[in-house]
This record gives C-alpha cells, structure tokens and sequence, in this order.
C-alpha cells in the first residue's frame, strides 16, 4: 500500500516547482492560477507571522495600512485590473535591468521580490511582508516566459498578480 500522505508534500513541491519554473508551455492560464495559489498562500502566512510577532511585540494592534480601505468600484478597479499592469510593466522594467546581471532566475527574482516588497514599504512598512513573496513569484513567471514572447511573460506575471490583488479586495470588502 502506497503511503498517500508521505509522498503528499513531495507532490505538492514538484507541482508547483512546474508552475512555477518549467520551461514554456500550452498551460500558461493553469500555471498562472497555480502561481497564484503559491504567492497568495505564502504572502499570507508571511503577514501573519509578521502580525503575530508585531502583536507579541507591543509594535501595533491592527497592522498598519490597512484601516481607512474602503471597498468601492473605484478601489476594486485599481487594485484589481490596474495596478496590476502598470506594476507589471514596471516589473518587467526592473527585470530587464536585473537581468543584465546574468543571475539565475532565482536570484534576479529574489531581488526584485526585495525591490517591489521595499517600494510598497514606503506606503506603508507592514506591506512588504504581503509583497516580497508575491513579486517573487511574479518575476520567476515572467523570467521564465520571457523567452517565448514579452506578451507571454507579461500575462504570465499579472494574471498572479490580478487573483492576488483580487483576493486581498475581497478581504478588505468582508464586514468587520
């Protein structure tokens, strides 16, 4: 009998090791989705250290840059649909000039991970534990895609980028 659940976490690794850094395929959508499951369910558990610590600390009692958020249309569009493309273009940007470098994908993405995480610190220093492991995620997808085509790399990138963003609107819009 096969031990399912010894051999669970192995498969999980080696599933998202392929959305995340296989060479291109026919599956960008399916790749994109499993890349957001990957940047979302780790920038989650990256802010909820970082609030569990903060708490423990005295540092605050509501993670800061998150109280005022409305959710409106106004919001949802620029979080969601916006914000998205022009931080991708401005991702691909950083990237081009990271790559220069000749680092692996791994490295460049790292970078540019602590690059955007800094950048969104600056609005509010609590954000960079939400944005560090996304923007990770996002560059290794358009690293990765970039090959093929910049088009390729760039949905490759935002498609995450949208379902995240998206994930944190629905957060801000649940009641209180």
């Amino acid at each position: 009998m096969i031990d399912v659940a010894r051999h669970a976490p192995a498969r999980v690794i080696r599933c998202f090791r392929w959305a995340l850094l296989a060479p291109p395929d026919q599956y960008l959508v399916r790749r994109s989705l499993l890349n957001f499951v990957l940047s979302v369910s780790v920038s989650l558990a990256m802010v909820a250290v970082a609030v569990g610590i903060g708490r423990l600390a005295g540092v605050f009692e509501h993670p800061p840059g998150t109280s005022g958020a409305e959710a409106s249309l106004h919001f949802f569009v620029g979080a969601v649909l916006v914000a998205p493309v022009i931080e991708t273009w401005l991702l691909s940007l950083t990237l081009w000039l990271l790559v220069r470098f000749e680092w692996s994908i791994l490295t460049t993405a790292s970078l540019a991970g602590l690059v955007w995480g800094g950048f969104h610190a600056l609005v509010a220093p609590f954000w960079f534990f939400g944005t560090f492991f996304g923007f990770f995620v996002y560059s290794c997808c358009y690293l990765v895609w970039r090959p093929r085509s910049y088009r390729h790399a760039f949905l490759a990138a935002a498609l995450p980028h949208g379902f995240q963003n998206l994930s944190v609107v629905a957060l801000v819009a649940l009641p209180t």
